[in-house]
């Protein structure tokens, strides 16, 4: 008898203390969970601190505390010209958009600012926990291209979520960091003799310069001298009889078609993605990334144009700019 009893009260303590156990099983619930992001170069370093770190946003508040506690260690100030700055980039975080959205912040240092960064992905875990329902970890590629300056420079990255997957509901972990190399441009030009060329649109200006030997004119709806874009800037070598670049802002960029190969290369002090459809000889699409803008890059019949010219392209487009704050 009294062994039966122990044996019972063992069966029963085993479930009792299964039944306080936490489920620790981890489930993949939503790995693509849409999100936006901003990069900003925001340059403060300070000995001795580590990084990469992570942390949430959640209310107007919080970014304001923030930028105030952190104002006289980073650069968060507004820029003008093609850089995109702190200030400039969380005009939009109102209470309306933290009704439905949070701000996970991710600051990293790099020893070059060649250094450019892609968030690919976040990588949502479901974790069913008392305090949180989620655990979320970025996917970040860092673009290292084969010549870099020697300057240090620290970063914020911004990354948008919907509420759901918010403050509240999910535990963040350190972003998982991958390296890949990039082509690094190396064409150099005498500013001497070069004119500029700019074109003033609905979300900013862009700007280039242009070698003597090429003509510039800027595209409008009006006049119809754009194939791709609506607006934007035409350029094209003086002595061809078909062909042009042409450069506009597109933040909704996409493209569709067959076999379609990307690569990373830095054009303009920036990791720029070009697109090459179908095995072409030359490229068919090169995207420019200004904050929540797009510039980019086609171009129609250059079948004509000779290599020397492709090369002068990629020597134009590495002096473009883009100023979000110049607008019609």
């Amino acid at each position: 008898m009294n062994k039966l009893l122990r044996r019972t009260i063992s069966v029963i303590l085993i479930l009792f203390l299964a039944s306080c156990m936490k489920e620790t099983k981890k489930v993949e619930e939503d790995p693509t969970v849409g999100f936006h992001v901003q990069y900003i170069r925001t340059d403060g370093y300070h000995d001795g601190e580590e990084f990469p770190k992570i942390f949430w946003i959640g209310s107007v508040k919080e970014l304001e505390d923030y930028y105030i506690s952190n104002k006289d260690r980073y650069d968060l100030e507004s820029r003008t010209g093609g850089s995109l700055g702190f200030t400039d980039a969380i005009k939009e975080y109102d209470d309306s958009f933290f009704e439905k959205n949070d701000l996970i912040f991710i600051l990293l240092e790099e020893g070059s600012g060649s250094i450019r960064h892609e968030v690919t992905g976040l990588n949502v875990t479901f974790i069913n926990e008392s305090e949180f329902r989620y655990e979320i970890c970025p996917e970040i590629v860092r673009y290292l291209p084969e010549v870099m300056t020697d300057d240090m420079a620290e970063w914020h990255i911004i990354v948008e979520v919907d509420k759901e997957y918010g403050k509240t509901a999910s535990q963040l972990k350190m972003p998982l960091i991958t390296n890949e190399d990039v082509i690094t441009s190396d064409h150099e030009y005498e500013p001497a003799g070069w004119d500029n060329a700019s074109t003033i649109g609905l979300n900013g200006q862009i700007m280039v310069s242009i070698p003597n030997g090429w003509i510039a004119e800027e595209a409008t709806a009006e006049n119809r001298k754009m194939e791709y874009g609506s607006s934007g800037l035409v350029l094209r070598p003086k002595d061809v009889g078909s062909g042009q670049i042409e450069l506009f802002c597109e933040d909704d960029f996409a493209v569709c078609g067959t076999e379609l190969k990307e690569e990373k290369i830095v054009l303009a002090g920036q990791t720029v993605t070009v697109g090459t459809f179908d095995d072409h000889k030359h490229w068919d699409f090169i995207v420019f990334r200004f904050g929540d803008h797009r510039v980019v890059v086609q171009h129609t019949d250059c079948s004509s144009w000779s290599e020397e010219m492709w090369e002068e392209v990629l020597t134009i487009l590495d002096t473009l700019s883009f100023d979000s704050k110049s607008t019609e």
